[in-house]
């Protein structure tokens, strides 16, 4: 028996039907790719532990507090068995294999640490996960008016 290439870790705060999609999307469109998917839960009160504690095709870990999402995401990374770990937000859908064609990248350039892909949204627009522009005060004092 092979052993795991990826870790996929998902963290789960009260997306209990969010993360049960993207569990779904996960399965549906990885092939050919031993994996293993890691649910973190943040003490969500929504029924997902009561959920996902019976669900055999992932490992479930039940955190007794809420300890952010960067903290549970060790946890899971902790745990993991695979080569690469592969951080998915609770509410993503993948839309292909590609669980594969990261961890492809990955194998096949051993100077790459780190990829992401592609990210689109609800309407198949691409978006981007980073800003353009560098954090300067000015920036951080315009984000603070619009929010007040």
């Amino acid at each position: 028996m092979s052993s795991v290439l990826v870790s996929i870790i998902i963290v789960n705060y009260n997306t209990l039907e969010l993360t049960k999609q993207c569990i779904e999307s996960v399965i549906v469109n990885t092939y050919d790719i031993k994996y293993e998917i890691i649910v973190i839960d943040n003490n969500s009160t929504d029924g997902s532990k009561e959920f996902f504690a019976t669900d055999n095709r992932i490992i479930f870990i039940p955190n007794d507090s809420n300890y952010g999402f960067g903290i549970a995401n060790n946890i899971g990374a902790k745990i993991a068995k695979g080569k690469y770990l592969f951080f998915l937000n609770s509410d993503t859908i993948l839309l292909n294999d590609a669980v594969n064609i990261l961890s492809d990248i990955l194998m096949k350039h051993e100077d790459v640490a780190v990829c992401g892909g592609n990210l689109y949204d609800s309407e198949g627009h691409p978006i981007l996960s980073y800003s353009l522009t560098f954090p300067s005060i000015c920036f951080l004092f315009d984000e603070l008016l619009l929010r007040i």
